[in-house]
């Protein structure tokens, strides 16, 4: 009697343990309804996968193990998050209404992380504290910390709206200011990002690259791609921002090669500018050398370069040797100013205009036959 008796409870408990695996694999999770959740907790949740188990211990610490083609979604101030991978172990808090509240997630292989304006893709594993992720991967780790995100690790792919980025190590910030959203992505070791601006027409060159220094200059800046160490990327209300290059930086084009010891870019408008220096190269004949760069696309189209000699608020040197010109150099010679405007307009036509001590040097063969 005492072996059927234990022979029936063996079975309850199994049957229990199957119905929670049934029900894990669906959304919502197998808890009591999510009322009276603190607003900073996610409110909407689920876990999928071939086969999900379910336990509580006696801390009230109630974890979800899926495995197999798992996806899990979280909710996080308004915002979806969802997170596939291989395998996904979900654990949590239970309240005193025995409603969960997430707190951790570990997952493994081929991490996919989707938020509301980017979508991060990483090799190895995962380690998410909801309020931020962590992440280890081969050969080395990184920690994701999705609104309060840290990674290292190496090929790091972040999507967002016009553009990419690709890293070696990554640490993701997001949190709230005055109830909007701000994400602050910040990586490092080696980061390549592509990146496309405002479209415009720019002048095509024609071939008179050799004979004439301005019909060299050939401006192409709407796909780009920065190779540079670190980066800053900060998205406000799930929009691009800025990206801020602190170390030097390399901008490459089809036809241009600007080179920087830091770069800023903007997108709102969108805005190159390298404030301490840059060589910009067009093509193999043309370079273009100055202590400032500052290029923009105004509301009305077109696209502005701003080429000086002078960093912004820099005090003007008192003795010539010190003066520091902007230099077009070309084999048909090198022009130098203070300062050169190029506005580029809507037809791809250039305008140039040149400031201070503007001066022309022109090779002249001076040498005549002998009679």
């Amino acid at each position: 009697m005492m072996l059927r008796s234990k022979m029936k409870s063996c079975i309850k408990f199994l049957l229990a343990v199957g119905l929670l695996c049934i029900i894990g694999s669906v959304s919502p999770l197998p808890v009591k309804s999510q009322e009276n959740i603190p607003e900073s907790s996610p409110r909407h949740y689920s876990i999928d996968g071939d086969e999900v188990t379910f336990d509580v211990d006696d801390q009230h610490n109630a974890t979800f193990r899926a495995t197999g083609n798992v996806l899990l979604t979280f909710e996080l101030g308004g915002d979806l998050w969802v997170l596939e991978a291989e395998a996904v172990e979900f654990s949590g808090e239970l309240n005193e209404n025995d409603n969960l509240i997430p707190r951790y997630a570990h997952a493994r292989g081929d991490i996919n992380l989707t938020g509301p304006a980017l979508t991060l893709t990483a090799p190895g594993s995962i380690d998410i504290d909801i309020t931020s992720i962590s992440v280890s991967g081969e050969p080395t780790d990184f920690i994701i910390t999705a609104l309060s995100v840290t990674t290292h690790s190496t090929d790091i792919h972040v999507i967002f709206a016009d553009g990419e980025l690709i890293t070696d190590s990554l640490v993701l910030k997001e949190n709230l200011e005055n109830n909007v959203p701000q994400t602050i992505v910040d990586t490092d070791i080696q980061t390549v990002a592509t990146l496309r601006l405002t479209e415009t027409t720019t002048a095509e060159e024609n071939g008179g690259s050799v004979g004439n220094i301005f019909a060299s200059l050939v401006f192409d800046f709407t796909n780009i791609t920065v190779e540079t160490v670190r980066t800053q990327f900060i998205l406000i209300d799930h929009q691009a921002v800025s990206l801020d290059c602190p170390d030097p930086t390399i901008v490459r084009t089809d036809q241009n090669t600007l080179s920087m010891p830091r770069a800023h870019i903007t997108f709102d408008p969108d805005t190159l500018e390298g404030p301490d220096g840059v060589e910009l190269r067009v093509g193999e004949d043309t370079h273009v050398n100055a202590a400032y760069l500052y290029l923009e696309y105004p509301p009305e189209g077109g696209m502005n370069l701003e080429f000086t000699g002078y960093p912004p608020g820099f005090p003007l040197p008192v003795d010539p040797e010190y003066s520091f010109l902007v230099t077009i150099t070309n084999p048909a010679g090198t022009f130098s100013a203070e300062s050169i405007n190029v506005t580029v307009n809507l037809d791809g036509t250039l305008k140039i205009n040149a400031i201070g001590q503007a001066c022309f040097e022109i090779p002249v063969d001076l040498r005549s036959e002998a009679v």
